[in-house]
């Protein structure tokens, strides 16, 4: 990557509404000296969400291969659609928590703005587990774009 290239982050978790957000920013706001890195994390309550519970060895490894399996798929199609856009950048998997694996990665890569979808849970949700695209307004250093899937492209 050239040092003349502005970094994206792009939030995706394999749901539409990330799809949406993909898709807005590449038809609204992508130029060509941007560089995009579109990311997604696996959260460890995905693969084992009760971890009071014990659970056998097996079981716990037949969920990390279907998250391996998820998060391949996803690398697969994202890597895909860069290629069909024009658009230069990479997928990137991380562990963790969603909001603070893109924070992260933004921070350390000194990203100019992060794009991500809303997930669309409900209030009560959205308060027990906290929003992502919440979590990233309040904790990045740098532009934030939440696209709700309402907005059209």
């Amino acid at each position: 990557m050239a040092d003349d290239k502005r970094i994206v982050v792009i939030g995706v978790d394999g749901s539409v509404r990330s799809e949406h957000a993909f898709d807005w920013y590449a038809e609204h706001l992508h130029k060509k000296k941007n560089y995009v890195i579109v990311i997604h994390s696996v959260e460890v309550h995905n693969v084992h969400p009760y971890p009071s519970v014990f659970v056998s060895p097996e079981v716990m490894q037949a969920e990390f291969e279907k998250e391996k399996s998820k998060s391949k798929k996803l690398e697969e199609y994202y890597t895909e659609r860069l290629k069909q856009r024009n658009i230069e950048g990479e997928f990137v998997i991380k562990n963790g928590k969603p909001g603070e694996a893109i924070v992260a990665l933004a921070n350390d890569m000194k990203t100019e703005m992060i794009v991500v979808g809303t997930r669309g849970h409900g209030k009560l949700r959205r308060t027990i587990l906290g929003s992502v695209s919440d979590y990233i307004v309040h904790h990045a250093h740098c532009a934030v774009i939440t696209v709700r899937p309402d907005v059209p492209l």
